[in-house]
């Protein structure tokens, strides 16, 4: 049995009376847990009156969670549970749930229809009569409903030139106050939600009668519903009900209960339009409309003119005011280097961030005493202790940039490993090496021997051993001390305590600006202080209930996320957890800045005399490029994350790194992500 499903859309007006908006397939409703809203008594007993056995979904991106950049109206959370997911979680195991995807080039698989199989497309199709004759064409949809029920619609006029022509409006004007009460919509679908709807307050009949005739054969007029006693926390609401249309005669199954989306913000009384042609000013369009476009600010994410930023000399700049070769406050970052990748590969801890720990990448290829070591394309290092081995074999550091290393305050090793079963291993420290060329057992010492550590298990674990050690060391060995057993060891570090900040100072190398209509994240941290960010801005924070920092997109802070913060006087770095969050849009200069060697500094709070700052990265996240295939580096650590448009016709590899996760042709579905991607090379699709 075929069926897809349905989202009809609607707006209750002043009278209590609800209005057909549109109907849509391919519906992806913003509700974070689908299981909320879905009535699994009724389907159920669908299940059992058709007998079904097998539920095939057939959705755009298959089992990829999606995230929401934006909308924070939910429960903290950014990811959704999806309609596929819930069905998985609630009926995979008793009825054999499977995905299948929507083809690449937006065409449908062919899935063979049987007895005892339902097959549930929640993607579109443009073969099927209800998605291409009356999803895709607001016309069609319109008259439709119009010649069997037109008081269930709002108020509509549009004439094809082609005999398909619709007048419920007529002389109408609807007073809706200082609010706006006609729009303009296309016939269909609009991927111009900057231009589209084209919303308008008008008063006379002669602005009416240029409205309606300024009309092309591809755009309809309609009443704006405007219902200022049917609001959610401020915001108009759209209703939004999810039906199932299931076999031949499209018989009509409700499985789910009715849900609201609300506009991104709260009306005001004060409303601004075009004094020339009554049409909404473009930063009142997110009060009155769910999608508002592109806010044209994808490479802008410093601030708006009037955040400010830190000078070295203590004193504070507005952006507006801030010129090339100024120069900033700025602190050494240990393990974040100056290339444009080294950001969306850096994660610390608090202790690591508040010192000046120097940190070594010890190279272990150098094997010895029988030691096996290999290396394949694409994958880690492998080790192996074989049993025909000497006692004192191992694997020797062949970084010769490694000599004369200190711990003053001693230090750790980390490295990532992982193997079938479980291996000991351990690392020798040596004040130079032992070798042919003349070095005996006294040249070797002092010498130090860290405790042994103990890896198991197949999955990738960080691990990790402490250096107590104050001499200076030149030779450094890892030992493998289980023998016969292969083990992965890479991303090998080798860390000298050092406590405290060091302050640099760095140079404004490039600032760009644009004016521009856009949304800024308004956040207040756990100390008090608020912070005004654009979506893109890169801030060194953290997920909710972690401890490890990284640059992160606004876009994906969520309450509970940690923040990096400093006071303007100096002192140490401190972790202030976002207890409330909120955006607004703004119309205004919209600010980048490139500042040298490193690539990060200091911006201040928002209020009027700011006294505490975070840490903020000049590089932005690239996103997707249109026809392709980049590498995109997850910077993450957690789950879920899946490359949504695979490049599965562009030949490319990603670089022989895990947290590549896949060559894609755009970013990535993944929980609160930061990602910079590449172009791929190789033969890997």
């Amino acid at each position: 049995m075929r069926a897809v499903l349905v989202g009809n859309d609607y707006l209750k007006d002043n009278n209590g009376n609800f209005k057909h908006l549109e109907s849509n397939t391919s519906v992806l409703p913003s509700f974070v847990r689908a299981e909320d809203y879905f009535n699994k008594s009724v389907f159920d007993q669908f299940l059992l009156d058709n007998n079904i056995t097998t539920i095939v979904i057939i959705d755009p991106s298959g089992p990829n969670f999606l995230s929401d950049g934006l909308d924070k109206q939910h429960d903290g959370s950014s990811s959704y549970q999806k309609i596929s997911h819930m069905l998985t979680s609630l009926y995979g195991e008793t009825y054999n749930v499977s995905f299948i995807s929507q083809n690449i080039d937006g065409s449908l698989p062919f899935i063979e229809d049987e007895d005892g199989k339902l097959i549930l497309r929640i993607a579109y199709d443009d073969n099927a009569l209800v998605d291409e004759t009356y999803c895709k064409d607001n016309f069609n949809f319109l008259k439709l409903i119009s010649d069997s029920n037109p008081s269930s619609l709002p108020n509509v006029f549009f004439n094809d030139g082609n005999g398909i022509t619709v007048d419920t409006i007529g002389t109408t004007i609807t007073s809706n106050g200082n609010h706006p009460n006609f729009i303009i919509k296309e016939r269909y679908p609009t991927s111009n939600y900057s231009a589209y709807p084209k919303v308008y307050k008008i008063t006379t009949q002669e602005d009416l009668s240029a409205l309606k005739s300024g009309l092309n054969n591809s755009e309809l007029l309609q009443e704006f519903i405007y219902n200022g006693n049917d609001l959610l926390d401020g915001k108009l609401k759209t209703y939004r009900h999810l039906t199932i249309l299931y076999g031949g005669d499209l018989s009509i199954l409700n499985a789910f209960d009715t849900f609201v989306h609300t506009n991104r913000l709260a009306i005001t009384d004060d409303v601004d339009y075009n004094d020339t042609t009554n049409e909404l000013s473009p930063w009142e369009r997110p009060k009155y409309l769910q999608k508002t476009g592109t806010t044209d600010v994808t490479r802008l994410y410093t601030g708006s003119e009037n955040d400010s930023v830190q000078k070295s000399d203590g004193s504070l700049v507005k952006l507006k005011d801030l010129t090339i070769g100024d120069e900033l406050s700025s602190v050494n970052l240990i393990g974040l280097g100056p290339n444009d990748e080294s950001h969306a590969k850096f994660v610390s801890n608090i202790n690591d961030l508040n010192s000046s720990n120097i940190i070594y990448s010890p190279v272990f290829d150098g094997p010895f005493g029988g030691m096996s070591y290999t290396k394949e394309e694409g994958s880690h290092p492998t080790y192996n202790n074989p049993s025909t081995s000497n006692e004192w074999g191992g694997f020797a550091n062949t970084n010769t940039e490694l000599s004369n290393i200190t711990f003053p305050e001693g230090g750790r090793i980390t490295f990532d490993a992982s193997c079938e079963g479980s291996a000991q291993v351990m690392f020798l420290l040596e004040r130079d090496v032992y070798d042919a060329n003349g070095n005996g057992d006294e040249d070797t010492e002092p010498k130090y021997t860290t405790d042994l550590v103990t890896i198991s298990g197949t999955g990738t674990t960080e691990y990790s051993l402490e250096i107590t050690a104050n001499s200076e060391y030149s030779s450094f060995v890892m030992k493998v001390i289980t023998q016969d057993l292969d083990v992965n060891i890479s991303n090998t570090k080798i860390i000298s305590y050092v406590s405290g900040l060091t302050d640099v100072s760095v140079m404004t190398d490039n600032i760009i600006s644009q004016e521009a209509g856009f949304f800024e994240h308004n956040i207040t941290l756990s100390g008090g202080k608020t912070y005004n960010f654009l979506g893109r801005s890169q801030i060194l924070s953290s997920g909710p209930n972690e401890d490890s920092y990284r640059f992160m997109m606004a876009d994906n802070l969520v309450v509970g996320c940690k923040i990096i913060t400093r006071d303007l006087s100096g002192g140490n770095l401190i972790p202030e957890t976002i207890v409330s969050m909120g955006y607004r849009y703004v119309h205004e200069v919209a600010y980048s800045i490139d500042v040298e060697e490193v690539d990060y500094y200091f911006r201040t709070d928002s209020s009027e005399t700011p006294t505490q700052s975070v840490i903020h990265h000049n590089k932005e996240v690239i996103g997707g490029g249109a026809g392709g295939c980049q590498c995109y580096y997850k910077n993450v650590t957690w789950a879920n994350c899946s490359c949504s448009n695979p490049c599965v016709y562009n030949i490319g590899q990603c670089p022989d790194d895990p947290a590549f996760i896949d060559c894609c042709s755009s970013e990535p579905n993944c929980y609160q992500g930061v990602y910079t991607q590449g172009e791929c090379s190789g033969g890997k699709e």
